[in-house]
């Protein structure tokens, strides 16, 4: 998939450590990985922007390995709950979490983390399986997308396509591996022969910005908060030169903010594109070409090449007028297999049949542009990942035997509750467990407004916070 005899001489990665490793080098490396692992096997990869993740993921892309893209930092019990259901062969992690790698068989270790073998069974999958992502965002055992080595291909093919991805261009790694917008980038990269920056820090990190500088960085990748974070640190002011190319997904920025950072990519003869995906459909749906962004700011674009979108009314009828809001519905080959929440998902073959209904409403403009305007469900974005309010307050209606409301605004997640509770302890308590820093929380305590069939009315609630 990685075409390593077309690039061989080429460097793959660039680690901020000062290491150095050409796609012959990176071949090498995957293959010595998967030496150790069955083919068709199940593995868990807890994942960090480091050289031994991004080891395995591409040895099990290439070797016909399954992983499960986890992130490191996950919680123990979800993790222990994940391999009960989905009783994964191996798992890959950090040498240093002892806890977990106590009485477990070591298989092989490689740049500060070991394999281990967790079940010797053989299992059973679809054939064309080629990678399990998590939807994010949920509270408890997470269900997975199932995503196909055609959804990859097919996404990164259209990726490549429309942000002219080179063996010249060099990413740095801005974004989560298990997140897909951030595994995006590492396959459209690497399949183009282009190379890899590869680096833990923050993107407010100064250093971040030194590594992308001296390694002739020249593309980045943010979710909104990216963007709000670099506005704060007055990045625009900056002397990046090699940069030409900035993407944003994740959820949608706020205009003000788009206009910025456009501006700046005109003036200094960048590119910048807005897009709009859901793991679901391995990453992207839809794009606005960067020429275009000036006259259509607050799009989410027209759809990526070989993919088509359409909007439905509430009855299901296609809508075909502009200015109608609807549901999208997307269609391509990047369209997942459908979800799986246990192991016998993972031979139940593909349910969506290239087709996705999206849950976002939008309407399309003259011009065919797309303009979301919310979601059918209460399933939203914060920080780029994906959060089901309804999950939160169903967990901490069981932990406390009282009712909470939960909203999202301006990248910040109201808990509401009517009664007086301990605020601190709720808030790191769902920080953990979604691990999401405290500072997006906000905690309230005021009456819950309801509506006549007696469910809480959460305009009026954005209403009465004085939003």
């Amino acid at each position: 998939m990685f075409n390593f005899n077309s690039h061989r001489e080429n460097y793959a990665i660039i680690t901020d450590g000062g290491e150095y490793f050409s796609y012959k080098q990176l071949e090498f490396l995957q293959k010595e990985f998967s030496h150790y692992i069955s083919t068709r096997s199940l593995i868990i990869l807890l994942t960090e922007r480091n050289l031994a993740s991004l080891i395995a993921y591409v040895s099990c892309i290439e070797n016909g390995i399954i992983p499960i893209m986890l992130d490191e930092k996950i919680n123990d019990k979800v993790l222990n709950e994940i391999i009960i259901k989905f009783r994964p062969n191996y798992i890959w992690v950090d040498k240093n979490r002892s806890d977990f790698i106590h009485n477990k068989k070591v298989v092989y270790t490689c740049y500060g983390y070991v394999l281990l073998c967790l079940n010797c069974a053989k299992l059973k999958t679809d054939d064309d399986l080629g990678l399990l992502l998590c939807t994010s965002g949920s509270m408890g055992v997470p269900k997975f997308v199932k995503i196909s080595y055609q959804n990859i291909i097919s996404n990164i093919n259209s990726i490549v396509k429309y942000l002219n991805i080179i063996e010249d261009d060099r990413a740095i790694t801005s974004l989560p591996f298990c997140y897909s917008y951030g595994l995006s980038i590492i396959n459209t990269h690497l399949y183009s022969g282009a190379t890899i920056l590869l680096t833990n820090r923050s993107i407010i990190d100064k250093k971040f910005w030194e590594f992308f500088n001296l390694c002739n960085g020249t593309s980045f990748s943010g979710v909104p908060f990216s963007y709000h974070m670099l506005e704060k640190v007055n990045f625009i002011n900056c002397n990046i030169n090699t940069l030409k190319t900035l993407t944003q997904a994740g959820g949608h920025l706020d205009v003000k903010v788009q206009k910025k950072f456009n501006d700046y990519a005109y003036a200094s003869n960048k590119r910048f594109f807005v897009m709009y995906g859901q793991t679901e459909a391995t990453a992207r749906i839809s794009y606005v070409p960067y020429d275009m962004l000036k006259e259509k700011y607050g799009s989410i674009g027209i759809p990526v090449p070989d993919g088509t979108m359409r909007l439905i009314d509430e009855q299901g009828l296609m809508i075909k007028k502009p200015f109608c809001v609807g549901e999208i519905i997307y269609e391509g080959k990047n369209v997942s297999m459908g979800y799986a929440r246990e192991y016998s998902d993972l031979f139940s073959g593909d349910k969506n049949k290239g087709i996705l209904n999206t849950g976002d409403l939008a309407y399309f403009d003259e011009d065919g542009y797309y303009f979301l305007v919310g979601r059918k469900d209460r399933i939203r974005k914060l920080l780029g990942i994906r959060i089901n309010l309804d999950d939160i307050e169903k967990e901490l209606y069981n932990i406390y035997n009282k009712e909470f409301a939960c909203i999202i605004y301006n990248d910040k997640l109201y808990i509401v509750c009517e009664n007086n509770i301990d605020e601190n302890k709720v808030i790191k308590y769902i920080s953990k467990k979604m691990n999401l820093n405290k500072s997006v929380f906000m905690f309230l305590i005021i009456r819950l407004p309801r509506k006549e069939n007696g469910k809480i009315d959460y305009q009026q609630l954005l209403n009465d916070i004085n939003i």
